[in-house]
């Protein structure tokens, strides 16, 4: 009973742990893409630009996916339905919006160290006021795709580890045992740690409403791991 005990509360833990981290993986990961189509990068042109030898330029760099040219008449439409911006422009007479090309970049080019100097590059081409872009915006994609990359190791680096472990017990039992697999299979160890999976994967889910399935397969492995490493041991 004391192991059955313990190894209730470690799947308990390693299925709420292993929810709740699927479950932030899966936040930040919805929270980068937002990230990514909300970000707007617009390049203002001067009054005598040639539009066309622009545009060329702009969709022959490297990360850029597409290029939409704006006209005056529509910049200003869009500063129109900006609250900040309503009020001022009822004082003035004429269009001070230039024309400018809408730039969408490809999300794997979102970073300071790639679009900070093609902005500066393009900055100096003959036609181009400025590339407007948000910097801080930027530098938050840029740190929440790091910490998306190094979820994904880690998640990965866990769930592989835990299959090859509990493939690597099993292979040894196999071998070692001189009665049917079946037999000495930790069935037991398997029901407690899939119970407390379950056990964790919902207490994630009454703690911040989202269900991860993960915790009952992660619980169950660590079940199955538990009675291979027990089963063992007394062979030995």
């Amino acid at each position: 009973m004391p192991f059955y005990g313990t190894l209730f509360l470690l799947a308990v833990t390693v299925g709420g742990g292993f929810s709740l981290g699927r479950n932030t993986r899966h936040l930040v990961n919805g929270f980068l893409a937002r990230e990514y189509s909300d970000f707007k990068c617009d390049v203002f042109l001067t009054e005598h630009a040639d539009r066309s030898f622009l545009e060329e330029r702009f969709l022959s760099s490297p990360g850029v996916r597409s290029v939409r040219f704006v006209t005056r008449e529509e910049a200003l439409g869009r500063a129109h339905d900006d609250p900040a911006l309503v009020d001022s422009l009822k004082l003035i007479v004429r269009n001070p919006l230039p024309e400018s090309f809408e730039v969408v970049w490809d999300p794997s080019f979102l970073t300071p160290a790639l679009l900070n100097p093609a902005a500066e590059i393009w900055e100096r081409l003959d036609g181009v006021v400025r590339v407007g872009y948000d910097r801080s915006r930027l530098e938050r994609i840029a740190l929440l795709a790091r910490v998306k990359n190094e979820m994904d190791v880690f998640d990965s680096v866990l769930l592989w580890g835990t299959l090859a472990a509990v493939g690597v017990g099993m292979g040894v039992l196999l071998f070692s045992w001189t009665v049917p697999l079946l037999a000495g299979f930790p069935a037991g160890s398997v029901f407690v740690g899939a119970l407390g999976g379950v056990l964790g994967a919902l207490t994630v889910w009454l703690w911040v409403g989202a269900w991860e399935p993960a915790g009952l397969l992660a619980g169950g492995g660590a079940g199955l791991l538990g009675g291979l490493i027990r089963a063992g041991v007394r062979k030995g």
